[in-house]
């Protein structure tokens, strides 16, 4: 076993360029969560990530559960029928 402390180091992204505001909608939507005090949760699996229907129907239904609002960036072409409850952001 080794007795060294573990030493991870977080680096945030680079942007070249100032940040451009949120969409409105978007900014309402974040805004709505933390003005009830429960915040937020961003998923994102990147742009490699190739989920079954099983995987994004388990995935919905965690999520479904937290009380937070939540942020899933999901190709709508992986959305299986059974999924209503949903609000899109473009």
């Amino acid at each position: 076993m080794n007795d060294q402390a573990c030493v991870l180091q977080l680096v945030g992204p680079i942007l070249l360029e100032e940040a451009k505001p949120l969409p409105a909608d978007l900014s309402t939507f974040l805004d709505q969560g933390v003005s009830s005090g429960l915040g937020a949760v961003y998923v994102s699996m990147g742009t490699l990530a190739r989920l079954s229907e099983d995987e994004v129907l388990s995935m919905a239904a965690a999520l479904s559960a937290l009380s937070n609002p939540v942020l899933w960036k999901l190709d709508r072409a992986l959305l299986p029928g059974e999924l209503t409850q949903l609000s899109f952001i473009n």
